[in-house]
C-alpha cells in the first residue's frame, strides 16, 4: 500500500500498528465490562494491529507476468 519503504520504517509503521491495536483493543474490552476482558482485548486488538501494520508495508509479488503474443500481418 505505502510502496517500497526502507527496513526502519516498515518496522515502525508494524510496532505502531501493533501499539495502537492493543491500545484499541483493551479500551473497547474495558468498556464493554468483560471480564478479564483487558487483556483479551489488548491481544486480540494487537494481532489485528499487525496484521494491518503488515498489509500495509507488504509488497506484492508477481510471480509470472502475463506475457501478450502480438501477431503481425
Amino acid at each position: 500500500m505505502f510502496g517500497r519503504l526502507p527496513a526502519l520504517h516498515q518496522a515502525l509503521v508494524i510496532l505502531v500498528g501493533l501499539a495502537v491495536g492493543a491500545v484499541g483493543g483493551f479500551w473497547a474490552a474495558r468498556a464493554a465490562e468483560l471480564p478479564f476482558g483487558g487483556s483479551v482485548g489488548a491481544g486480540v486488538g494487537a494481532a489485528l494491529g499487525i496484521l494491518l501494520a503488515y498489509a500495509a508495508v507488504r509488497e506484492p509479488h508477481h510471480e509470472h507476468p502475463h506475457r501478450m503474443r502480438v501477431r503481425r500481418h
